[in-house]
């Protein structure tokens, strides 16, 4: 009589496999997260530069940029009318701390009501959220009002922390230190991905 071979697998030959798709997912997994938040990081450089090219537009009409609303934290955190900031944001404390960065209300004016954007965008790290706005407003020599110079425009990265910039405690995001490392997205004068000091944003 011939002998009649057991039908499927063995308990080793389904360890072997269950092992190798193990495998192939924990390369692929990271993978496919770095992918995504390489989408996010080219979405947010690309809004940010079309901001600074919208302020620029709202420049030569009004001869000033856009003045920031963090001298009105109270109305923006009271829910002021436009403030557009999420609860998600209001109640956590990695961006509560410069929520009135984020007023919709000061980026409105790109929109309204001279439209130099069609829309405000938010940020890809945080759904609902705009992007970070502060500017230096100085009264500069020859000039009978302040007038923002120095500015920079930012998301919070992928890490979702809010820096505090023009107080020195806020660190750039450096993909080169790896895709979910820390520091926030900026743009800056003359589309700097960096601030640096002294810099007068006159384009």
């Amino acid at each position: 009589m011939k002998r009649r071979h057991p039908l499927g697998f063995t308990l080793i030959e389904l360890l072997i496999v269950v092992a190798i798709i193990g495998i192939l997912a924990a390369i692929a997994v990271p993978n496919f997260l770095n992918a995504q938040t390489r989408a996010r990081v080219a979405r947010a450089e690309a809004d940010l530069t079309n901001l600074a090219k919208s302020m620029d537009l709202y420049l030569l009409d009004n001869n000033n940029r856009l003045i920031p609303d963090y001298n009105d934290d109270a109305g923006v955190r009271s829910g002021g009318v436009g403030n557009g900031v999420p609860a998600s944001a209001m109640s956590d404390a990695r961006v509560n701390s410069c929520i009135s960065y984020h007023s919709l209300h000061a980026w409105s004016r790109l929109t309204t009501p001279i439209s130099y954007m069609n829309s405000i965008p938010s940020d890809p790290f945080w759904d609902g959220l705009v992007y970070g706005y502060d500017g230096q407003r100085d009264l500069l020599p020859g000039m009978s009002v302040q007038k923002i110079h120095n500015w920079i425009m930012w998301s919070i990265g992928p890490d979702r922390t809010d820096g505090q910039w023009m107080r020195g405690s806020a660190i750039y995001y450096m993909p080169s230190n790896g895709v979910q490392s820390r520091g926030d997205i900026t743009i800056t004068p003359n589309y700097s991905r960096q601030y640096n000091n002294g810099q007068t944003g006159m384009h």
